[in-house]
């Protein structure tokens, strides 16, 4: 179904944060609950920003953790200035491989490439 507008304007807030704050990230990818909000890693997938007038945002269910993985390796990106964040975090739990699936409810990809570059050019 179509996304909510509320759910819409939390997750822009999210990706936008306070207006002047300088902790703005390019979201590429995120998920919810297991439902896809936008997937930029593939030429189809929905975008993140703004829609364009007219497109509706709906949800999509969740491939595997591996097939985003895998997406995220194929993609344009460059996995170096990609910041994968999977809620709950359980990097420092001893989960298997199925157990990570079903516990993991949202997942979001940042591209921090300006940050990336910023460090680089002062290192």
């Amino acid at each position: 179904g179509e996304v909510p507008a509320a759910v819409q304007d939390h997750v822009s807030f999210w990706m936008h944060g306070i207006a002047g704050a300088d902790f703005e990230k390019k979201v590429v990818y995120l998920d919810l609950n297991k439902q896809v909000y936008c997937d930029e890693f593939v030429p189809t997938g929905l975008r993140c920003g703004p829609l364009p007038a007219g497109q509706s945002r709906l949800w999509r269910h969740r491939m595997s953790l591996k097939e985003i993985d895998r997406e995220l390796l194929a993609s344009h990106y460059r996995w170096t200035d990609l910041v994968p964040l999977r809620l709950p975090d359980l990097t420092d739990r001893d989960v298997t491989e199925e157990e990570l699936e079903r516990l993991t409810t949202s997942v979001a990809v940042l591209d921090d490439q300006e940050n990336v570059r910023r460090e680089a050019t002062m290192s």
